[in-house]
């Protein structure tokens, strides 16, 4: 695993943060101790000066007895003060603080030495986890902006969309309109070309009936019009020309 400067500053950061809370609790002792030594003298000041204030009070007649009480309270002030500055930090209380400062200092290097990797690689995998629900929400986000912008446009365009699909429709009615007048028309021209082909077929059939019937008609006029003006002359010569014929026709 690769460690980068975050990883490393966090690192640090979190053991010295957490070296420096047991320093400040391990420590309480000797600042309380620091703090209890010259007040204690104090409070020793007070009560020499008091005592010495109610002799005062109560030997008021003899003023040079309340002088020197006076005097003994100012000079046992001014001891307890010399005191105090002098024994507010003793050797051991420096000891003692050194002693946790070298704690501080080993807790700090085993944290850093032990907890490095598993930190950095809980903080790099956190990181990671955030990197991708923050890249994941982009992602999502630019989607939605996409579909928003489209639903947008659609009804920036709705006007639009409904005129040309009006159009559209008026166009198709149009075409399909065309579409059966033409359709209409070839069927009449078929309907009507069979007519005059079933007419002309008729038309025929009669005619070759009515020629073959004028036909028959004409040769039985002409035969009973033979019959009636032909003589017996007329019907022995007539048989002699057709003998002819047949004989310069073989």
């Amino acid at each position: 695993m690769k460690f980068t400067r975050k990883d490393w500053a966090g690192t640090w950061l979190l053991a010295v943060a957490f070296s420096f809370v047991v320093l400040f609790i391990s420590t309480g002792d000797f600042a309380g101790a620091a703090y209890e030594g010259p007040r204690s003298d104090t409070s020793d000041v007070e009560s020499v000066y008091e005592t010495a204030t109610g002799v005062a009070d109560e030997t008021i007649s003899h003023g040079e007895e309340v002088a020197a009480v006076h005097a003994e309270g100012h000079d046992a002030a001014a001891h307890g003060e010399g005191h105090g500055e002098h024994h507010g930090v003793t050797h051991d209380q420096i000891m003692n603080f050194i002693w946790h400062c070298l704690n501080f200092a080993i807790l700090a290097f085993i944290l850093v030495k032990f907890l490095r990797k598993p930190i950095a690689g809980a903080l790099k995998g956190r990181t990671e986890s955030i990197r991708a629900a923050f890249e994941d929400l982009e992602a999502k986000r630019a989607d939605a902006e996409r579909k928003y912008a489209e639903h947008e446009a659609k009804l920036a365009n709705m006007d639009e969309q409904a005129e040309r699909i009006l159009k559209t429709f008026i166009e198709q009615g149009e075409a399909e309109k065309e579409k059966i007048i033409t359709q209409a028309h070839e069927s009449a021209e078929r309907i009507k070309a069979q007519a005059e082909f079933y007419v002309q077929q008729e038309l025929a059939k009669a005619k070759t009936a009515l020629q073959s019937e004028v036909a028959d008609t004409a040769v039985k006029m002409a035969e009973d019009l033979i019959r009636k003006n032909l003589n017996e002359e007329d019907h022995h010569r007539l048989i002699s020309e057709y003998l002819e014929r047949v004989v310069q026709k073989n």
